[in-house]
């Protein structure tokens, strides 16, 4: 046998060493970071290999398939899943119980407030006010009083009634001072001047369901006195006489009304007025 050969030498060291050992020589270092990098890679994949393991099993266990068995893995999730829909279903129903107690606490409210404000309440019994408007004679006076106007006047009225009712009575005295134009019956002064006193009792009416709104009728007795003779040498005439009103209260403390009257009724003269009144109420 001859001396080694430096091909031999070199065969040598370049020989694998054995499995599971690191190469020696200048080699050494890469293959331990290799090796490294390669177990860092293995232990990411295998995390993610069992998380998605996980998710796929929460899936199965939410919404398991036609498929998939109905084993014990899946029993749990469907238990927690009726949990929770039990748990909403009773938090709905208490939701719905309190909705319900507020609504029913609300009508009886309601029910209390209404009987209530709907109680019988005094109207003011009396008024006292002022009183004016227009006027002429009629039929074979509407020549001999003319036309005019009623410049002045007062009214009083007592009429108890209250909200509730629809009818009552009522009383009501009201005289008013008047000039007439282009009456026959001025012979000494260019205008014929008049005064009416009446009382009348009649029926007051409320129309509809406003309480602060009546119609009302009344007759009585007026008493009709001129400054000149007007017809037998006469000057003062007692006669019936008849009114139609229309009453509305405002504020609470005014009423205000507009009449239409007619008279004397066969007794003297006749003569048809539209007045107009307002006047302060009073209990």
């Amino acid at each position: 046998m001859g001396a080694p050969r430096e091909e031999d030498e070199a065969m040598v060291g370049r020989t694998r060493a054995p499995a599971g050992c690191l190469a020696d020589g200048p080699h050494r270092a890469q293959t331990v970071l290799a090796l490294r990098d390669r177990g860092r890679a293995a232990w990411m994949k295998l995390g993610v290999a069992r998380r998605r393991d996980a998710g796929a099993a929460e899936l199965r266990a939410v919404r398991p398939s036609a498929g998939a068995p109905a084993g014990d893995d899946v029993r749990p999730a469907v238990g927690a899943i009726c949990v929770e829909r039990d748990h909403v279903r009773r938090r709905w129903s208490g939701g719905v119980a309190v909705v319900v107690a507020l609504a029913l606490a609300l009508a009886l409210a309601l029910a209390v407030a209404v009987p209530a404000t709907a109680h019988a309440e005094p109207l003011p019994s009396g008024s006292l006010g002022v009183l004016f408007g227009v006027g002429g004679g009629t039929g074979k006076y509407a020549r001999i009083l003319g036309s005019g106007y009623h410049q002045f006047g007062g009214q009083a009225a007592w009429q108890p009634m209250t909200t509730e009712q629809r009818i009552g009575w009522s009383l009501k005295w009201s005289f008013v001072f008047g000039t007439m134009y282009g009456a026959e019956a001025a012979h000494i002064d260019l205008y014929l001047r008049t005064l009416q006193m009446d009382f009348m009792a009649g029926l007051r009416i409320r129309p509809g369901s406003d309480p602060r709104r009546y119609l009302a009728l009344r007759g009585g007795v007026e008493l009709f006195r001129s400054n000149q003779v007007i017809e037998r040498d006469q000057r003062a005439f007692v006669g019936p006489v008849a009114a139609a009103a229309f009453e509305q209260y405002a504020f609470g403390a005014f009423l205000f009304n507009v009449d239409v009257r007619y008279g004397l009724i066969g007794a003297g003269p006749a003569e048809i007025a539209l007045l107009v009144g307002a006047s302060i109420a009073v209990q």
